[in-house]
């Protein structure tokens, strides 16, 4: 299943879904129970290269993008509040083939052999 960043946050006081904070926090070792601001410095929680590729393609796969490689920078992943802009502005870049949506067809095409549905 995937997530969409307009989907209401629940259960958190946070600017982002419940999706985004459970993840980013699974790769935080550092945080424990504590806070997770905006402003919460991801290296002070404990995300080094490594955990940041692998929160990378968790977020990817949750929320069915694909970062840009001129997206991956220290600064994406310096808070928690610069890593949801980022994957925000990435989910909103994403044309119709990234949303996972199926793009409407003409009505006929792709209807199997002796359907009921007219041919234009």
């Amino acid at each position: 299943m995937t997530t969409t960043p307009e989907e209401p946050v629940t259960m958190s006081t946070t600017p982002w879904p419940d999706v985004f904070d459970a993840l980013l926090r699974r790769h935080l070792p550092l945080l424990g129970a504590g806070t997770l601001a905006p402003a919460t410095s991801l290296p002070d929680m404990g995300l080094d290269s490594l955990a940041s590729v692998t929160l990378l393609v968790s977020l990817e796969q949750e929320f069915d993008i694909m970062v840009p490689d001129e997206r991956l920078d220290p600064d994406s992943f310096a808070t928690a509040g610069a890593l949801w802009t980022m994957i925000r502005e990435v989910v909103g870049d994403r044309g119709p083939a990234r949303t996972g949506e199926t793009p409407a067809r003409p009505a006929g095409v792709g209807e199997p052999a002796g359907s009921d549905r007219a041919t234009p």
